[in-house]
Parts: C-alpha cells; structure tokens; sequence
C-alpha cells in the first residue's frame, strides 16, 4: 500500500488493527495469561488492547498533520511525502479525490525535485487536506475506539491496574492536539 493512492478508509482502519492493534491486544492477552485471569477477563484484555492499540495508531498518525518536528522527532509531513496509508488521509481523499491524483504527483516527484520544493507541494497539499475536516472525523474515529478500549475493561475487576489502563486509554488520544 505505500506509495499508492487507491487506498481506503477501511484499509487505514485495517493497517492501525493489524499494526498496533495487534501488538497491544497480544500485550493485554500475555499479560492476563501471565497472570493466570480468568478466561473472560484474558478477553476483555485482548479486546482492549485491540482498541486501545487502534486508537494509538490513529492518534499516531494524526500526529503526522498537528506535531512540530521536535515534538514528532521526524519531519511533519513525511508520511504523507512517504505515500504511508493513514486513516486521516483516507478520509480526505474520498472527501476531495482530486487529492489522490495531486498525491500522485507528490509520489511521483521524489526524487526527481529539489528537496525544498518537494516540501512545499507537500505543504500546499496538507493545506487542501486540513480543509476537508478529515482529522477531526479520524479524531473522532480514535476516540470511539478509546471508548470501546474502556468499556472492554467491564470484565476486568476493580484493581490499581485497571485504574491504570484506564487512565492510559484516556490519555492516547491527547498525544494528537
């Protein structure tokens, strides 16, 4: 999917699930296994880990349009100048498809222009994608999934360590404003 345009909001929604999704539900699921929990508590676990994980990996990549380069210790900008699928700019290129062939021509350009001018396209097209509200509909996508993160912990019994995933569900999203 890199470097190419025709992806969609479902394959965002996909990558984030399978990328970090997965990685945090199998940190829950171990954890509680570790732990010797029940079996629907090791569910509930997993399942938060799942959402917990996707919510991350959308705030992640809401970073990429909202951070400075110090703050994201990388290049504002570059997953986009990169052709990365996220789920911010799925959504802005099914609001406005003529960004998917200004993309095109973002990818296309690598290489081949001055670094400087490469970053001003790229800037002139982040421009054109903040007008579409994509990020607040990918904001309110992550804080949906923190939600579904939260009401999983519903099997999981009242401990200090619950209080803590709670509180970590709660605080993903604030990484993106």
């Amino acid at each position: 999917m890199r470097g190419s345009t025709g992806f969609t909001q479902e394959d965002a929604l996909t990558i984030a699930a399978k990328k970090t999704g997965s990685l945090f539900a199998w940190c829950g699921e171990a954890g509680a296994l570790a732990a010797r929990a029940p079996r629907g508590v090791v569910e509930a676990l997993r399942e938060f880990g799942q959402r917990a994980g996707s919510a991350f990996q959308i705030a992640d990549d809401l970073l990429d349009f909202e951070a400075d380069a110090s703050t994201l210790g990388k290049a504002v900008l570059a997953d986009v100048a990169e052709g990365k699928p996220s789920l911010p700019l799925a959504i802005a290129l099914k609001r406005l498809p003529v960004l998917r062939e200004e993309m095109g021509k973002l990818l296309a350009g690598q290489g081949a222009e001055a670094e400087e001018l490469q970053h001003a396209r790229v800037r002139a097209f982040a421009v054109k994608l903040n007008r579409t509200g994509a990020l607040g509909a990918a904001r309110r996508i992550a804080e949906r999934e923190r939600d579904a993160a939260l009401e999983a912990l519903g099997p999981v019994p009242q401990s200090p360590t619950r209080d803590l995933l709670a509180q970590v569900a709660q605080v993903l999203l604030s990484r993106s404003r």
